[in-house]
């Protein structure tokens, strides 16, 4: 029996690890998820609310926020959401930490597609990415848009190891809109 559980962690081991990397990571972002910056009291909420008092979406056309158009959109669409603006702001941030992370392992894999540790050096580029203090803090603790920027910057970085350059391209017009 112990030499089944052996073999199917040994055959597992890659999702394994991915798993526990993964949940260790949204326990820590979880854990801030409910700290209220000086920024979300300043400008977030503000914003938030005067989108929300204002119809949302429609509520694009005023005068709200610093912001570029495609972020105050994100927000307006939050303003819909039954969460609580701290969370759901914060949300956007943490799908983006993750969707770095995801974009430095296809990196990884590009890169080292002969080396036959790939999965190894995917693996820990995926938990650094994700525990890096700074990312850490900068979307599940703070709420700021920082990991978005990013993300097109990682994705646009992918698709040209692709050669795919009109996606590069478009991700990286994103970079500007944001």
């Amino acid at each position: 029996m112990t030499e089944k559980i052996w073999d199917f962690i040994e055959k597992k081991k890659f999702l394994i690890f991915f798993v526990i990397i993964t949940l260790f990571a949204m326990y820590a972002r979880i854990s801030m998820i409910e700290f209220v910056s000086g920024d979300f009291y300043s400008c977030l909420e503000p914003w938030f609310n005067q989108l929300k008092a204002n119809g949302g979406l429609s509520a694009l056309k005023l005068d709200i926020g610093n912001y570029n158009l495609p972020y105050l959109t994100i927000l307006a669409l939050l303003t819909y959401l039954p969460v609580h603006p701290i969370i759901s702001i914060k949300m956007v941030s943490i799908v983006c930490d993750f969707i770095c992370a995801l974009a430095t392992m296809k990196i990884v894999y590009i890169v080292f597609k002969e080396n036959k540790n790939k999965d190894f050096f995917a693996l820990i580029v995926y938990g650094i990415i994700l525990f890096l203090p700074t990312v850490l803090l900068n979307s599940a603790c703070w709420g700021q848009a920082d990991s978005i920027y990013v993300a097109f910057i990682l994705l646009s970085i992918v698709a040209l190891l692709e050669e795919k350059y009109l996606k590069a391209f478009i991700f990286l017009r994103n970079i500007f809109c944001f």
